[in-house]
């Protein structure tokens, strides 16, 4: 994503949060959208707190993965046959 700011364009890796929603069926040809993100995050319980990595994706990853692993379980399932 490029933003201008301060008179120069800088470039982030990510997208805002909203954007996925008001993209979606939008966007012509635009199947299946999903954020992927790594980051340290703050974790915290009563008077204790850590920062530990981690992965993170938008739940309709799940749904594009289980499609992906579907259609080659069916290839691999055709060239058997």
């Amino acid at each position: 994503m490029n933003i201008g700011y301060s008179g120069k364009i800088e470039s982030y890796t990510t997208i805002p949060g909203p954007m996925p929603a008001a993209i979606r069926g939008t966007v012509p040809g635009l199947v299946n959208l999903t954020r992927f993100g790594f980051a340290r995050e703050l974790f915290g319980l009563k008077d204790k707190s850590t920062y530990e990595p981690g992965d993170y994706v938008d739940t309709s990853y799940f749904l594009h993965a289980a499609t992906s692993f579907y259609k080659r379980q069916c290839r691999r399932l055709r060239s058997v046959a």
